[in-house]
C-alpha cells in the first residue's frame, strides 16, 4: 500500500466522524404505532436517536442520495438494500486491515530510524528491547562491556535475562533497607564482564551504606534539634506558668500514646493532639447530656427538690474548676470531660497545684468505621497533671478497642484560661443521640 492509498483507505474507512454501522435498526425511527381507529397513537416506541451528522454518515457509506434534513437521512436509510450492508462491510474490514499492516510498518521504519539515530542514548535502546541493545554494545570493537561494565538504576528482570542470553555477567545489588522514613533504598544492575561486576558491585554497596550512614546522621540532627527547640519552648511554657495562683490545664497538648498512634499504620505513626478549655457543666452531672427545652416531660426531666424547684449545684462546687478536651489520637476523636472530686467527696480541695488528679470521661468515634464508641462513657478514668500543669499522665479505656491506653502529654502552648461549652458536641457522641 502506497501512501496515496493509505490516505484514501482512511477517508473510506470514517465518514463525518463516523464508522460504518452495521446494526442500523435500533437507530431508526420504528413504524408509527396507530389506535384500533386508525388514529396515531400518543405514546410511540422510543429509538436510540443519533445526531444529524450519523445518519449522514451510515448515507454516505451505501451511497444514498438524500436531503439534509435527518428524517430525510433516516427514510433514505429505511429503504436501503439491506442486503448490500455485508458486502459494504466486507470490503472496509479489508481496508481497515490493509492500513493497520501499513501503519504497522511505517511505526517500524520510524522505529529503526530512531533506533540508528546517533542522538539515541544507549540507555533509552536497553530500556525498549534489552538483548538487542546488549548485543549490539557488546559486539562494538570498543565496547566497555568485553573489559568493564555498566550500571543501571532499579531492577529489570528482562535486563538480567537478556545479560544472560549474549553472555555477560549481571549482577543486582541493594543498599541498606534500614533507612530513615522517607529515605529510598538505593539499588541498581551491574552488567559487563565477570570480575568488573563484581568490584564495582562492592563499591556501590559501600557507596549505599555511606550515604545511609549519612542519612541518618542527618535525621539524629534533626531530631536532636527539634528536642532541644521543644526543651527551649518548654521551659519558656514553665517560667510563664509559675506566675500564676494556680496552674492552668487550658491550651494545646502533644501527646504519647504509641499503642493508639500506630493502630492503622505501623510505619507512619499518627500525631496525637488534644485542646485543653474551661467548661461549665456540674461536676455531679459530668457524664449526662446537655437537657434542652425538647426534654421537658421527659425521663430527661431537670432533677428536683421536693418543693418542685430544680436541684442548683452545690456552692461549694461552683468555684472547682471543670475542664473539657477535644482530642484527635489517630484511631479515635471525641470529647474528654475532665473534672475534680465534689465537695461532698473531697471537702477539703483547695487548688489544682495541690489536688492535680482529675477524674476523667469520654465521647468519641472510630475514625475508620465513624462508629461512635458508646460503652467508654461507663468507665471513669483519672489523668495526673504536673510540673506546674504542663505535663499529664492519664489512662483511656475502650473495650472494643483492647481495653486501657496508657497516655501522657506535654503542653506546647498556654491557652490562657479559654472557655468552651462542651454541651453541643458531647450530646452529639451519644450512641443514642
Amino acid at each position: 500500500m502506497t501512501p496515496a492509498q493509505y490516505e484514501q483507505a482512511r477517508r473510506k474507512l470514517t465518514r463525518f466522524g463516523e464508522s460504518f454501522d452495521m446494526s442500523l435498526t435500533s437507530k431508526l425511527p420504528p413504524p408509527v404505532v396507530r389506535t384500533k381507529a386508525g388514529k396515531i397513537a400518543k405514546r410511540q416506541p422510543q429509538y436510540d436517536k443519533r445526531p444529524r451528522t450519523y445518519y449522514q454518515a451510515q448515507c454516505s457509506f451505501r451511497g444514498l442520495t438524500s436531503g439534509s434534513l435527518t428524517q430525510e437521512l433516516q427514510e433514505a436509510l429505511q429503504s436501503r438494500d439491506v442486503g448490500q450492508d455485508q458486502v459494504i462491510h466486507h470490503e472496509l474490514v479489508r481496508l481497515g486491515r490493509e492500513a493497520d499492516i501499513y501503519e504497522a510498518e511505517q511505526e517500524g521504519i520510524r522505529f529503526e530510524e530512531w533506533w540508528k539515530s546517533s542522538s539515541t542514548p544507549f540507555e533509552e535502546k536497553l530500556l525498549r528491547l534489552p538483548q538487542r541493545a546488549l548485543q549490539e554494545e557488546r559486539d562494538k570493537p570498543d565496547s566497555c562491556l568485553r573489559v568493564s561494565c555498566l550500571t543501571f538504576p532499579g531492577h529489570r528482570f528482562d535486563i538480567l535475562r537478556a545479560s544472560k542470553k549474549v553472555g555477560l555477567a549481571c549482577e543486582e545489588v541493594q543498599g541498606p533497607t534500614d533507612l530513615p522514613p522517607g529515605s529510598v533504598v538505593e539499588q541498581c544492575q551491574i552488567v559487563g564482564e565477570a570480575t568488573a561486576v563484581r568490584m564495582e558491585a562492592e563499591t556501590f554497596k559501600r557507596a549505599a551504606e555511606q550515604k545511609a550512614q549519612e542519612q541518618w546522621g542527618y535525621r539524629r540532627a534533626q531530631v536532636e534539634a527539634n528536642e532541644a527547640a521543644e526543651l527551649v519552648q518548654r521551659e519558656s511554657l514553665i517560667r510563664e506558668a509559675m506566675y500564676l495562683d494556680d496552674w492552668d490545664l487550658t491550651g494545646k497538648w502533644n501527646v504519647q500514646c504509641d499503642a493508639l498512634a500506630e493502630q492503622y499504620d505501623e510505619e507512619t505513626m499518627h500525631k496525637l493532639t488534644m485542646e485543653i478549655f474551661k467548661d461549665d457543666y456540674r461536676l455531679d452531672a459530668a457524664g449526662d447530656d446537655e437537657e434542652t427545652s425538647e426534654d421537658e416531660g421527659s425521663e430527661n426531666e431537670d432533677e428536683r427538690d421536693a418543693d418542685g424547684e430544680p436541684v442548683q449545684e452545690c456552692p461549694a462546687d461552683l468555684i472547682r474548676p471543670r475542664f473539657c478536651a477535644r482530642f484527635d489520637f489517630g484511631r479515635l476523636e471525641g470529647m474528654m470531660r475532665i473534672y475534680p472530686q465534689t465537695s461532698a467527696q473531697c471537702p477539703n480541695w483547695r487548688s489544682i497545684s495541690e489536688n492535680p488528679t482529675f477524674k476523667l470521661r469520654w465521647r468519641g468515634r472510630d475514625t475508620g468505621e465513624g462508629e461512635i464508641m458508646g460503652e467508654a462513657l461507663e468507665h471513669v478514668r483519672s489523668m495526673t497533671f504536673s510540673e506546674v500543669g504542663t505535663k499529664v499522665e492519664g489512662t483511656l479505656y475502650c473495650p472494643s478497642m483492647g481495653g486501657s491506653f496508657p497516655f501522657t502529654g506535654t503542653k506546647v502552648a498556654h491557652g490562657r484560661g479559654q472557655k468552651l461549652s462542651s454541651s453541643y458536641e458531647w450530646t452529639g457522641l451519644n450512641e443514642a443521640a
